[in-house]
């Protein structure tokens, strides 16, 4: 017993405690072991209980110890059940925090970015004059103004449209062959990477290769017209203009580049370097005026021919870090399709550029190429899980998938909707309608088939690959 505080203790217990601090366990005063009495008391066999002095009443009593001992086991079981499930819901809020907190900072990041890009936009405007967008991913409105007039103009058109009389029929797509082959570009860096024929002029076709250059053709006289060069790195996409000998490239130099024919040689008139990776795609609106470029930097941009400058920036946040890699402007002009390294295709409304109007998901691989039909309801794409998916933008949904079994990296539309090629391993022509292949040419000897185009009516389907050849099938 302490004589300070009159506490009594177990000895054993009491010394040991003593042994390693100097305070009272229970009061937390001054405490040693002098001050400690001995307590000394007679040994009594205290009397037996009545209802132990029989087996059955000593059961009894190891019953009752026995339940007791089970609810305590019990009650230590639930508490353990209650702080795990209170340590889990405190994990999954510090996790939810965590995400929150990074969504603000990227989002403080675009919009920095953002800021940065309309103060500079601002700055290119009012040197040139041109009306920037108000908050950097808006379409300004005069350009709007001018795409909604081109728009109802061609839904005027598009009512009265009607397929040319030399499309060609399905016996004769079935019948195709291959009808040259040509290796336009340099040996060095093998590989072409994408075509394009000059929606008016058809016996022009363009391509880009992995040697940097771009390689103006002419189908009819067999050989190349002109070679255009300013890249400093591999060729992803060309495009025509509409009606002009006008030429737009994107390439791995993080740049978009427009050329203008100057007699038999094409001149740089544009270069944007707004992009801070790779350019993947290149969509030229219908007007002619304006066209799109996409980016591994997980962004499209819309640019002004008129003025040589950026008039829209709009970061596509479900595309990650794979970024935007590829993408196409619907007939209309009015919607803007994107395929991201995610798999998601967004279609931006041009009125509210700022967000996608839509998602369509299936895809499990990167998107490679889109195309939208004449017809205004159908997209295609291809992507590199190996498939090719038609869409109904009218219900917004697949309604068709073909299994190739390999990368997909180019579909494209003839003008009148009836056929779609597609390159893989090989090139395939396949009749829209009916879902059904026509033709399939493997004279790429496996090599992968990068590009593809169609002439107006579908009568020559062109391709390239990675051969470092330039093909045309027709009968």
């Amino acid at each position: 017993m302490s004589r300070k505080t009159g506490h009594v203790f177990e000895k054993r217990l009491i010394e040991k405690h003593l042994a390693s601090s100097d305070k009272c366990p229970i009061t937390g005063e001054d405490l040693s072991v002098d001050d400690l009495i001995a307590v000394k008391a007679h040994r009594t066999v205290a009397p037996r209980d009545l209802t132990a002095t029989s087996i059955p009443g000593i059961l009894a009593l190891f019953q009752k110890e026995w339940d007791a001992t089970m609810l305590e086991s019990h009650t230590l079981k639930k508490n353990l059940q209650t702080l795990r499930q209170e340590l889990s819901q405190a994990l999954y809020q510090h996790d939810a925090a965590c995400r929150c907190i990074a969504r603000l900072i990227t989002e403080r990041d675009q919009a920095v970015a953002a800021y940065q890009d309309l103060q500079k936009r601002v700055s290119q405007g009012a040197a040139t004059g041109a009306a920037p967008a108000a908050d950097g991913k808006s379409v300004p409105q005069n350009v709007l103004q001018a795409m909604s007039a081109k728009a109802e103009e061609l839904k005027a058109a598009r009512k009265k449209r009607v397929k040319p009389a030399t499309l060609a029929t399905k016996e004769q797509v079935e019948s195709f062959k291959q009808t040259s082959s040509h290796t336009p570009h340099s040996a060095a860096k093998a590989g072409i990477t994408c075509v394009d024929i000059h929606p008016v002029q058809q016996n022009v076709v363009a391509t880009g290769g992995v040697d940097k250059v771009i390689k103006v053709f002419d189908r009819e006289q067999q050989k190349t017209s002109a070679t255009v060069s300013g890249h400093s790195k591999k060729v992803n996409a060309v495009a025509w203009h509409p009606t002009q000998a006008v030429l737009f490239s994107a390439s791995d130099d993080a740049t978009v580049r427009v050329w203008a024919a100057e007699g038999e040689n094409y001149t740089e008139k544009i270069k944007l370097t707004e992009h801070t990776a790779a350019t993947t795609g290149i969509a030229v609106h219908p007007t002619g005026s304006y066209f799109a470029s996409s980016s591994l930097d997980g962004s499209w941009k819309l640019h002004d021919c008129t003025t040589s400058t950026t008039v829209t920036s709009v970061q596509d946040i479900t595309a990650g870090d794979k970024g935007v890699t590829a993408l196409a402007y619907h007939p209309d002009g009015m919607i803007l399709g994107t395929g991201s390294g995610t798999g998601t295709i967004s279609l931006w409304d041009m009125k509210k550029a700022a967000a996608a109007e839509l998602k369509l998901e299936g895809h499990t691989g990167a998107l490679t190429s889109l195309s939208f039909s004449e017809n205004g309801y159908s997209l295609a794409t291809g992507s590199t899980d190996g498939t090719v998916r038609l869409w109904d933008l009218r219900k917004f949904k697949c309604v068709k998938t073909l299994e190739v079994g390999n990368a997909v990296n180019s579909v494209r539309f003839d003008h009148s909707g009836t056929y779609l090629a597609a390159g893989s391993n090989d090139t395939r022509v396949l009749h829209v309608k009916s879902w059904s292949t026509k033709a399939t040419f493997t004279d790429s000897n496996g090599a992968p088939v990068l590009g593809v185009a169609l002439t107006n009516d579908a009568q020559v389907v062109a391709s390239v690959s990675l051969d470092r050849s330039l093909r045309f099938y027709g009968q």
